[in-house]
C-alpha cells in the first residue's frame, strides 16, 4: 500500500497523501470503514487520462482499486463471522448455565445423578461391599453395623420397585457419627460408605470431601455462612467427612462463640436441604458425645453412631507384616539377621544356583524371586532345593516369625502412644526404617552410583546386570534396623507418664 500507481508517478502527483502512506497506517485503514477506503481510492484515481499514459498503467491502477475493495469485503465478512461467533458463545453459555441450574435443582430434589441404576444387582453389590469390609483389620462391631446399613439401603432400593404403588421408604437422616481415636480406620470406612451409597444410587458422586471445623469458620462476623457454603459445596452430592467435628461444639465452661453458632446453624440447614448428600462427623468418643449432649440438633440429625475401638497389639503386628509385603510397588521387603549384608555374595551365588539360566530372570522379577529365596532360607536353608510345597511352608513360617517379632516389640511400647497413633504407627515405623536403612547402606558404601546398586567389589560383578532394577540391598531390612526404628519412635513420643503404681514400686 505504500507504493504509488504508475499513473500517479507519470502524472506528477506528489508523494504525500493517500498515494504514499506508512505501512502501519495502511493496515489500520484496511480494517476501518469503507467510507475511508473509497475516499482514498477516489484521490488515487486520475480524473481523466493524461497524455503519455498507456493502457498498462491504467489497468494496473484498476487492479489496485479492486484489491482494495476485495480486502474490505474480506474484512467485513470476517468481522461478521466474529460477531456471530460471540453471539453464539454467549447463547451457548446461557444454555449451559440453565442446564447446570436444572441439574442442581434435580440433585436437591433427590433426582438421579452419576451413581446408581434401577437394574443394579443388589446381591452382587452387597457381596462386593462385605468383602471390602472383611479385608480390613479388626473393627468387628463397625463391620457388622455397616453390613446392616447396606442391607437397609438395598431394601429401600428394592422397595421402590416391588413395594406398594406410590409407596416410599421411610428412612432417617443420611448422617453418621464415627467415634474413636485417630488411626482406627474412620476415613477408610467413609470411602467404603461412599462406594456403597453410589452403587445404590443414594448419592450422585462416589467422592469423599474431607474438611475440618477450622475450615468452616469465617474471619469476621457474618462471613462464616459464606465460608461454610463454599467449602461444603465441594462435596455436595457425595460424602462430606468432617474430622474432629467436636471443635464446632460449645465448650462446657465457656460456651460456643458466635462463629461456632453460625457455622452449626448453616451446617444443619444444609443437612436438611441436601437429601442426596451424606454427612459424616468424626472425632474422639468422649468429645463427640459431649457435643451431642449440648447440641440436640446434631444428635437428632444423626442416623447412627459407629464406635471405632483402638487396634489390638496383634492386629497392629499383622498390619505391619501386610505393609511389608506391599513395599517396593508390591515387590515386598524382608527382615533378616544383621549378618545378611556381609553374607550377600554367598547368598547371591546360592540363589543363582536355585534357578535355570534359561529362566532369563531380570529386573523386578529377579528381585521378587531373590526376596522369596532369602525368606525361605531364613527359615529353612535347604528349602530352595526342594519342591514348591516346601517353599510355601517356609514362606508361611517366615511370615509368622516376623509377626511374632513385631508383636513382641509392640507390646513393650507405651500404651498412650499406641492408643493415640493406632494404624498410623505402622506408617511412622516404616518411615523411620527407610531412613535408618538409607544411612546404613550409604555409610557402608553398599550403593555407590546409579549405574550399580551392588558394592564395588569383584564378588558382585557377575550379578550387576541381573539386579540392575531390583537392587538386593534395598529389598530387606535388618533386625537391628527394626529395633532402632521402634526405639526412635518411642523417644519421639516422650517418656511414659508416671503412674501411682510406678511410685509405689519405687517406694
Amino acid at each position: 500500500l505504500g507504493a504509488r500507481p504508475a499513473s500517479q508517478v507519470k502524472a506528477g502527483l506528489p508523494e504525500a497523501g493517500c498515494g504514499r502512506m506508512p505501512p502501519a497506517f495502511a493496515r489500520v485503514l484496511v480494517a476501518s470503514s469503507s467510507l475511508v477506503w473509497f475516499s482514498c481510492a477516489f484521490a488515487l484515481a486520475p480524473p481523466t487520462a493524461r497524455p503519455g499514459e498507456n493502457k498498462a498503467s491504467v489497468q494496473a491502477h484498476d487492479t489496485f482499486l479492486k484489491s482494495l475493495r476485495n480486502t474490505e469485503q474480506v474484512h467485513a465478512e470476517g468481522e461478521k463471522k466474529q460477531t456471530a461467533g460471540r453471539v453464539g458463545r454467549k447463547a451457548s453459555n446461557r444454555d449451559l448455565k440453565r442446564q447446570s441450574d436444572a441439574s442442581t435443582m434435580l440433585t436437591e430434589d433427590g433426582g438421579q445423578g452419576r451413581c446408581g441404576t434401577d437394574d443394579v444387582d443388589v446381591a452382587a453389590e452387597r457381596a462386593s461391599f462385605e468383602k471390602e469390609l472383611d479385608d480390613l483389620y479388626g473393627l468387628d462391631d463397625v463391620k457388622q453395623a455397616a453390613k446392616q446399613e447396606f442391607a437397609l439401603y438395598a431394601f429401600d432400593k428394592l422397595y421402590k420397585t416391588l413395594g406398594p404403588e406410590g409407596g416410599t421408604p421411610v428412612r432417617a437422616s443420611q448422617s453418621y457419627a464415627f467415634l474413636g481415636p485417630p488411626g482406627t480406620g474412620k476415613t477408610t470406612v467413609a470411602k467404603l460408605f461412599s462406594k456403597m451409597f453410589c452403587r445404590l444410587g443414594r448419592v450422585n458422586f462416589d467422592a469423599v470431601h474431607h474438611t475440618r471445623p477450622d475450615e468452616l469458620i469465617g474471619n469476621k462476623v457474618g462471613d462464616t455462612q459464606r465460608v461454610v457454603n463454599e467449602n461444603l459445596a465441594k462435596g455436595k452430592g457425595g460424602v462430606i467427612f468432617i474430622d474432629e467435628a467436636y471443635l464446632l461444639a460449645a465448650d462446657r465452661d465457656r460456651g460456643a462463640n458466635s462463629f461456632q453458632q453460625e457455622a452449626i446453624g448453616v451446617l444443619m440447614k444444609l443437612m436438611d436441604a441436601w437429601p442426596r448428600t451424606v454427612f459424616i462427623f468424626a472425632g474422639y468418643e468422649q468429645q463427640m458425645q459431649d457435643m451431642f449432649s449440648v447440641n440436640s440438633g446434631f444428635k437428632r440429625r444423626v442416623a447412627k453412631m459407629f464406635h471405632f475401638e483402638p487396634y489390638k497389639s496383634e492386629e497392629l503386628a499383622s498390619m505391619f507384616v501386610a505393609k511389608a509385603k506391599r513395599q517396593n510397588a508390591n515387590l515386598g521387603v524382608g527382615f533378616f539377621p544383621d549378618t545378611t549384608t556381609a553374607r550377600l555374595p554367598e547368598l547371591l551365588q546360592n540363589f543363582k544356583k536355585s534357578y535355570e539360566p534359561s529362566d532369563a530372570l531380570a529386573g523386578t522379577e529377579v528381585g521378587a524371586r531373590f526376596l522369596r529365596f532369602l525368606q525361605v532360607r531364613e527359615h529353612d536353608p535347604d528349602a530352595h532345593a526342594q519342591d514348591a510345597a516346601a517353599w510355601d511352608a517356609a514362606l508361611s513360617a517366615y511370615g509368622r516369625e516376623l509377626e511374632d517379632r513385631v508383636l513382641e516389640l509392640v507390646k513393650k511400647m507405651p500404651e498412650d502412644m499406641l492408643k493415640a497413633q493406632n494404624a498410623a504407627l505402622i506408617d511412622r515405623l516404616f518411615g523411620r526404617l527407610y531412613e535408618i536403612r538409607a544411612r546404613r547402606i550409604m555409610d557402608n558404601e553398599l550403593m555407590t552410583s546409579r549405574e550399580g546398586c551392588l558394592p564395588n567389589m569383584p564378588a558382585f560383578n557377575d550379578y550387576r546386570t541381573e539386579f540392575a532394577h531390583a537392587c538386593p540391598v534395598v529389598l530387606f531390612y535388618t533386625h537391628d534396623d527394626l529395633h532402632r526404628a521402634v526405639k526412635a519412635e518411642e523417644e519421639s513420643w516422650g517418656p511414659a507418664p508416671v503412674t501411682h503404681s510406678d511410685v509405689s514400686d519405687r517406694n
